[in-house]
């Protein structure tokens, strides 16, 4: 099938385009997306089928898209029609300009014969006077020639005859460099004379002693240490022309710049006030003078180098005022960098070798090898005075970042003459390097920081335990400073990493890849701090609750407070590096190996509170019984106590009330079957009650204070997390299996026993409203049989004797507690 013809349309684009510029293709169309011409729902061919396309957009589209597909052809239609009206006037614009300049042609064009025709006459007149010129001399070329030659030998002659002369009176003059020139020029004369050269024997004799003698005084001058860098060079060269050795004398030169310029950062003092504004001043007049001293000498160099622009590129204004740090290292660029590029501009001119050929480059590249290496030496020192400056605590970020740029911009004129040495390399490692020791330093200030916020939270209150609430304030206040230290420390050092980055020339998810490591471990200061040992059972619970803040959020504030920070420069990304779920569960371990070590320590105090009570009561000479004892009361408190101050920790879980709850429990079956043995044993028929007590009875082992509530993930022997009612049940199960141990070490009377049994019932009745009862139930009835069996005379009081003894310490603790 034949291919349509060129619409119109298509025509007419195509002129356009050809007239003011645009892509096309290869068969000269403009250069656009492939349109198939019998596409009848695309819109820019003819055969666009309008209610097709419609009735298509209102099948398939939406409402909204429908508004917005009507709003972009409005849209579209006023940018077209925007477009045609802009290339009429542009076209409009180019026809009258084109006809101004054809009628400034023509009126060229009318004055222009007559100028051809004058030069065409002056070229003729020109050309018949050098051919009358040539005619009249072709006769005499020959002996004009010839006196022309005399003439020069005469001179030459004249020249050596007064060369003695001349020699002494430019030594007088110290005019030595033109003495050297002379005594050159006229050693190659004799040299052209061969044969004829012996006549001047005498006038040799006399300017080798006279060159000697000169020789000899610059080699004096040589000895001299303050001589000047210009006139260390002059003489140095000159020895050179006068056959010193190359071998030992640039090498002298190199070592004694070298050490004058090391010498001067060594004692370099930073000027201040009003001295610093006038040394500025001066450094920039200098170092622009130089620029335009070696933009008269060599003008062509600088074209394509940038070498015209060393005096801004030596000290540039970057700022109306500097920074302390940054002012200094701009003084101590200003003091070295030009008298280096004044030691690479006099080595390549006096000493960097002439001519061509295989032996002069390889010359050439030796000197500059050594030239390399002396300003590196002495960029060596130069960098390390600038590290020592910069390496100061108390430099801001900020400081840095504009110190590390008057770094870079008073190496970069020196790295343009000299790329071998490779200095803006060593000045970027070392501001690199300054850079991350800057964010090693900020972020170690965040750890100590937050070390410290848990160390004074931990620290002992001279106030006494405070209440659960204000406990839990404070616990809440610790999570919120830890995230406002990370926000402060974050918000100093993140906002600098692009743009250091970016003045570096370096990549910057690199740096933030730093930043992110560096924040883990100042983060992991606060874990690790409070997992320090710790006397106080309170502060290692502080301790256990800051985890537990920083497990429940303030961990996970962390990356989104450095994606905050990191995206304005396009680096949120890096804030994924930061493993906050390997930190939160190490919290999270901490919390609970912290909340173990609290209940292993309140343990242990009740536990040898409860021994010392025990063993200091006499229990053979006990008094009847008329109520509950002082331990009870104790162990009580100190568990209501505990559970108090724990319950800041778990605000979302009930605090459970040490108090009895419901009505008294009825007997043990224990009790009933020491009841019914009592009785058997009046009756003489006591063993086989005797033989089910025994088979009934929980083994105790000897107490232990190691982990063996919680298991090593910090949760209970039953594998759930750690909850209030699971601490206080384990602090009162150690302490109750110590209560055990000491009633199997102790002897009891009948008081003695009915006293342990009015305490046993009363712990009963109280232990299991704020704790998982069984256990306890358990180890109760196992203190009441050792209890028995360590008895010399056992007789139980009546249950109801039991129940009115514990009633009135009920009473006693509802009207302590209100």
């Amino acid at each position: 099938m034949a291919q349509p013809t060129t619409t119109p349309r298509r025509r007419r684009g195509s002129l356009l385009t050809s007239y003011y510029g645009g892509t096309t293709d290869a068969s000269g169309a403009p250069a656009e997306a492939s349109v198939d011409p019998l596409d009848d729902m695309n819109i820019d061919t003819d055969g666009f089928n309008a209610p097709k396309y419609v009735g298509s957009l209102l099948q398939y589209k939406s409402l909204e898209q429908l508004v917005g597909r009507g709003n972009s052809m409005v849209s579209e239609i006023k940018s077209l029609d925007s477009d045609m009206q802009m290339l009429v006037y542009e076209n409009y614009s180019k026809f009258i300009s084109a006809t101004d300049t054809i009628q400034e042609m023509k009126e060229r064009v009318d004055g222009m014969e007559g100028a051809m025709k004058a030069l065409e006459d002056n070229f003729g007149y020109i050309s018949r006077a050098s051919e009358a010129v040539s005619s009249s001399f072709s006769a005499r070329r020959g002996e004009l020639e010839r006196l022309n030659t005399v003439k020069k030998t005469l001179k030459k002659l004249q020249f050596l005859m007064d060369l003695p002369a001349r020699l002494q009176d430019c030594i007088a003059e110290g005019e030595l460099a033109l003495a050297v020139r002379c005594h050159a020029k006229a050693v190659k004369i004799m040299a052209a004379a061969g044969k004829h050269a012996a006549g001047f024997d005498g006038i040799r004799s006399e300017c080798e002693q006279i060159m000697a003698r000169l020789s000899s005084s610059l080699h004096e001058r040589l000895e001299d240490e303050s001589l000047p860098p210009d006139a260390l060079c002059e003489t140095v060269w000159l020895l050179l022309r006068l056959g010193g050795r190359e071998d030992s004398l640039l090498p002298t030169f190199l070592e004694r710049r070298r050490k004058a310029l090391t010498t001067a950062i060594n004692a370099f003092t930073p000027a201040v006030g009003a001295d610093a504004a006038a040394d500025a001043d001066a450094a920039a007049d200098a170092a622009a003078d130089a620029a335009e001293g070696d933009a008269a000498e060599a003008p062509e160099a600088g074209e394509g180098d940038g070498a015209g622009g060393r005096g801004e590129g030596l000290l540039p204004a970057r700022a109306p005022t500097r920074s302390v740090t940054a002012e200094h290292t701009r003084q101590l660029g200003a003091l070295v960098v030009p008298q280096l590029l004044e030691l690479v501009a006099a080595w390549r001119d006096k000493f960097g070798g002439e001519g061509g050929g295989g032996e002069a480059e390889a010359s050439r590249e030796r000197k500059e090898g050594m030239l390399a290496e002396c300003v590196g030496e002495v960029c060596g020192a130069l960098l390390e005075a600038v590290r020592q400056l910069m390496s100061e605590e108390a430099v801001p970020s900020e400081e840095l970042l504009e110190g590390c740029g008057e770094l870079l911009d008073a190496i970069a004129p020196l790295h343009e003459e000299l790329p071998a040495a490779k200095l803006q390399l060593r000045a970027t490692r070392l501001a690199e390097g300054l850079a991350r020791r800057s964010v090693e330093q900020q972020l170690a200030r965040l750890g100590d920081r937050l070390s410290g916020a848990v160390e004074e939270m931990a620290s002992p209150d001279p106030d006494g335990d405070a209440p659960s609430g204000s406990l839990h304030a404070e616990l809440r206040a610790v999570g919120g400073t830890a995230s406002l230290c990370v926000r402060d420390a974050l918000s100093l050092v993140a906002p600098l990493l692009a743009p250091l980055c970016e003045q570096l020339r370096t990549r910057a998810d690199g740096m933030a890849l730093h930043l992110v490591q560096r924040l883990h471990a100042a983060v992991r200061c606060m874990l690790t701090k409070a997992l320090a040992p710790r006397r106080a059972p309170r502060a290692v619970l502080l301790c256990a609750g800051c985890c537990l803040q920083m497990a429940a959020g303030g961990v996970a504030d962390v990356p989104e407070a450095l994606r905050q920070l990191l995206a304005p420069q396009g680096l949120a990304g890096a804030a994924l590096g930061f493993d906050s779920a390997a930190l939160t569960a190490d919290f999270r371990a901490a919390a609970d190996s912290l909340l173990q070590r609290f209940v292993e320590m309140q343990a242990q105090a009740l536990s040898r509170h409860l021994s010392r009570r025990v063993q200091a009561t006499d229990w053979l000479n006990c008094p009847p019984p008329n109520g509950v004892t002082p331990l009870v009361r104790t162990l009580v408190a100190e568990l209501r106590a505990m559970q108090r101050v724990a319950a800041s920790l778990f605000p979302s879980e009930p605090l459970k009330p040490m108090l009895p709850q419901g009505p008294f429990p009825p007997m043990t079956p224990l009790e009933q079957q020491l009841a019914v043995k009592l009785a058997a044993s009046a009756g003489g028929g006591g063993g086989t009650a005797s033989i089910q007590m025994d088979l009934q009875r929980i083994f105790a082992r000897k107490v232990s204070f190691e982990a063996g509530g919680f298991d090593g993930g910090g949760k209970n022997a039953r594998g759930r997390e750690p909850t209030l009612g699971g601490m206080v049940g384990h602090v009162a199960k150690l302490t109750l299996k110590t209560l055990v141990e000491e009633v199997r070490c102790a002897t009891f009377s009948k008081h003695g026993f009915q006293q342990m049994q009015v305490d046993a019932a009363m712990l009963r009745w109280v232990l299991p409203a704020a704790a998982d009862g069984e256990p306890l139930l358990a180890l109760l009835d196992e203190a009441f049989l050792s209890c028995q069996e360590r008895s010399l005379e056992c007789v139980p009081l009546e249950h109801t004797v039991l129940e009115a003894f514990c009633e009135n310490e009920r009473r006693s603790l509802l009207a302590a507690i209100h």
